[in-house]
């Protein structure tokens, strides 16, 4: 079978992403588009593919059956929306978009056009929340309880003034919340099942910028289960090992807790130690084998739009409460 062949828009974060798919058994990097011809240039070089100014003009070749969207968050719908009316697959990298207008929006193009929509929620991948979704599926916690996320990062004001959109509403969306804590609230979903209910409130602290440098949630769940949530980019200094990302899960039954995409904590007290064989994760185990292997096989990604449209809805449900002053309903 023939690679899925890639198209990357943006080269800010999209050239990670773009690393990613040469490395990915079953795909093929073919082309990279940028405004900036000077890193096009660059990167044509290094990624050996090429490069091209206009992403529209990248957009109608042949030889792309997935365009990948790395640009600013606010500018995810304009390009996906003309990928997909191209008749091209879609990846996008996370947040989906900024609004819930634009997000639907992408998802009905992609319908509308009979291609498929991804979004990056990279974290999903890692051992521990492999292992907490496994357990979940197999009943191990009995009834979910609570939950815990906290994202606990640093980043300094140079940061936030470089480059001109971060921490703006228009193209970021959002801060701390929107930006670095996305992948931790669309864990904690994953795991604890519909939201139905935010109680939020976000402050600017310690940055000058638009948005938020620190966020807290209460977010309720349609099975009765609660999650409280912590986002920041205050932690000064930052701490040795790095940002600091820890996810709980408490259930009837006991609890798992992962630091940084690491198991730290196992706790089942009535479990026989041989069924916890039942729950090593299987299956892909990155989000880019996942998208290619879901092409491949005419099967839905694991983050399609609808699913990544969650987490975007649980972060702006947190602005919400924050500016109404009461609980958001979801």
């Amino acid at each position: 079978m023939s690679d899925v062949r890639f198209g990357v828009v943006g080269l800010g974060m999209g050239r990670n992403h773009a690393r990613r798919i040469r490395e990915c058994d079953g795909a093929s990097l073919v082309a990279i588009a940028d405004l900036d011809e000077e890193r096009g240039r660059e990167q044509e070089k290094e990624l050996e593919a090429p490069w091209y100014r206009d992403y529209k003009e990248m957009i109608e070749l042949p030889d792309v059956d997935v365009v990948f969207v790395g640009v600013p968050s606010g500018l995810h719908h304009r390009i996906a929306i003309d990928a997909a009316q191209a008749g091209k697959h879609v990846l996008t990298d996370k947040p989906m978009d900024i609004t819930l207008e634009n997000a639907d929006a992408m998802i009905e193009a992609a319908d509308a056009a009979g291609v498929t929509l991804g979004v990056v929620y990279q974290n999903r991948w890692g051992d521990a929340p492999r292992r907490i979704r496994k357990s979940i599926d197999g009943g191990r916690f009995g009834e979910l309880l609570f939950g815990e996320a906290l994202v606990k990062w640093y980043r300094s004001q140079e940061y936030y003034s470089r480059g001109g959109w971060r921490g703006t509403w228009k193209m970021d969306g959002g801060g701390a919340i929107m930006n670095q804590g996305v992948h931790t609230v669309d864990l904690i979903q994953w795991f604890m099942g519909e939201p139905v209910r935010v109680t939020g409130r976000y402050w600017t602290l310690d940055h000058e910028m638009e948005t938020e440098d620190t966020a807290m949630a209460v977010i309720e769940f349609d099975s009765g289960a609660v999650a409280q949530l912590l986002c920041t980019t205050c932690y000064y200094p930052k701490p040795e090992g790095g940002d600091v990302v820890s996810v709980t899960v408490q259930g009837q039954k006991g609890r798992m807790v992962s630091v940084a995409n690491e198991l730290v904590e196992c706790n089942f007290p009535d479990e026989d130690e041989s069924d916890a064989a039942r729950y090593e994760p299987d299956g892909p185990d990155n989000y880019m084998a996942d998208f290619v292997q879901a092409i491949a096989a005419g099967r839905e990604p694991t983050v399609t739009g609808v699913e990544g449209r969650k987490s975007l809805a649980i972060t702006l449900a947190v602005y919400e409460s924050s500016r109404r002053g009461e609980a958001v309903e979801l």
